[in-house]
């Protein structure tokens, strides 16, 4: 049987290499001590609606970004979803940012989807910002 061009692209993605840590693609903890995961059916719901997902290194980018986030935001959805905000990797260019939204639940978080954003919505609250390191200051120099 022959699968629409789509399909076969989607099915294609099932073979993309990914790590996998206790059996998840996803399985990261947040900064604040949440315990985020994403199976294969939640990464290939990126893949299939994001495609720059399918990228080399954006898999590490979308865990790095939940490990270590610039802020975190309640993503329009207060208590039920939140969002987490870095920098976009190479070739991706200032001011663009990963986006990685999770659900909320009893026993931590689930992935819901990533995807590249030109900036944060004006009705995300932000929950949680990382801490700027403290100034240096070299004796005898100012």
């Amino acid at each position: 049987m022959a699968l629409s061009w789509s399909a076969a692209r989607i099915e294609g993605l099932r073979h993309l290499p990914w790590p996998k840590v206790g059996g998840k693609p996803v399985d990261v903890t947040d900064p604040q001590g949440l315990h985020v995961v994403g199976d294969d059916g939640e990464w290939r719901h990126v893949l299939k609606h994001h495609k720059e997902f399918a990228q080399t290194g954006m898999l590490d980018a979308l865990c790095s970004t939940v490990e270590d986030p610039d802020f975190i935001t309640d993503d329009r959805d207060p208590g039920k979803k939140q969002a987490y905000y870095r920098p976009a990797p190479f070739p991706y260019k200032d001011p663009l940012l990963v986006k990685v939204v999770v659900t909320l639940g009893r026993s931590g978080g689930r992935l819901k989807t990533a995807h590249i954003a030109a900036g944060v919505s004006p009705n995300e609250g932000v929950l949680w910002t990382k801490p700027k390191p403290p100034k240096v200051v070299v004796k005898g120099k100012k």
